[in-house]
Parts: structure tokens; sequence; C-alpha cells
């Protein structure tokens, strides 16, 4: 599922893996508790509560392959409020992602949804030092990685408004019932 090779075009896409990772991101709220109103959503799964679809004006969004999520690490660094970010993520399921080459990532992590398919999370965080771009930041104290990307707070510079936090999960259950047809 969403450890394969992401789709070139729109049609590559299918709503099933959206919808599981819907589900992954509703556990990942689940496990950061306290924590989770300092991380941010970005990637794939943005349009889907930015621009909900209402056709035919604005159709559904294309889809995603996986969940990315920015860390605030000064918040995490303080560390209050909340358990190992490790402990949380094994305790809902979730297990270090593992490349070709058996190696376990630090800052990609993977939850299995049926006994083929998976969906990929990844954990980012603002690199302001160049030195950090692209590179995996260890979080002190965990036994997490973040991978350093440029640019993470853009809404800052450009003058937008700063998003807000993860949509919570009576807001995601809420679009996951509304999708499948069951009452809201």
């Amino acid at each position: 599922m969403a450890t394969a090779e992401k789709p070139r075009t729109a049609a590559g896409y299918v709503s099933a893996q959206t919808v599981a990772c819907e589900r992954v991101l509703v556990a990942l709220l689940s496990a950061f508790g306290t924590l989770k109103d300092s991380l941010r959503l970005v990637g794939g799964l943005v349009p889907r509560y930015l621009t909900p679809e209402t056709p035919p004006d604005v159709p559904a969004h294309a889809g995603t392959t996986d969940v990315d999520i920015v860390f605030n690490l000064q918040v995490i660094a303080e560390g209050k409020g909340y358990d190992s970010l490790a402990k949380q993520l094994k305790a809902r399921g979730f297990k270090r992602y593992r490349k070709d080459d058996g190696r376990a990532s630090s800052w990609q992590w993977e939850r299995k949804i049926t006994e083929r398919e998976r969906v990929l999370v990844e954990f980012l965080h603002d690199a302001t030092d160049p030195a950090l771009i692209g590179k995996p930041i260890p979080i002190e104290g965990e036994k997490v990685s973040a991978l350093g990307i440029r640019y993470m707070p853009l809404w800052c510079m450009i003058g937008l408004p700063r998003p807000r936090s993860l949509p919570n999960y009576s807001t995601v259950a809420a679009i996951q019932r509304k999708r499948s047809g069951m009452p809201t």
C-alpha cells in the first residue's frame, strides 16, 4: 500500500489508501495526547481538510499514500505532559519502517492496515541550519527522529495565517463517516 512507490498521476491513487491514511492520522492523534496540538499535518492529506469536495465545482482530492507530520522540536524538548514518543507509537501498532536494505528508519514509521497494506508515516522538522536539511535529527531523549526539511514554517514568511494544528479526532471521524455514507 503506502510503502510502495508513489503514483505519478492522480489516476494512480486509490481512495482506500487515503482512507487508510486518515485512520492512521486518528491513531497518531490518539498516540500523541497533549503533544498533538504542537504537531502540523503537511503533504498529501492536507487538501482533504482545506478544500473538502463539493461536486461538481470542487472535485475530490486525488489522494495520498502516506502521512507527513511536522514536529515542533522545542515543545518536545520541554518534555512535559507526554510519554515517550516511541512508546506511544508502538502501543498503537506502529513500528519503524524497514528500508530495502533491512535497516530500520528512525524518522519513518509504519502501521499495518491489513496483511498486505501498510501506511507510512514520516516525521519532519524545520531545518533552519542548511547542514541539517535532508538529515534525520534524533529527538533528544526519544527513540524517534525527524527529517530536516527547509522552509517548513513557510506560512510565516509569506504572510499567510498560521495553520491550525491537526484536525481533531472528532473532525476526522465525522469526515470518514460522511464519505462512507454513515450518519454523522
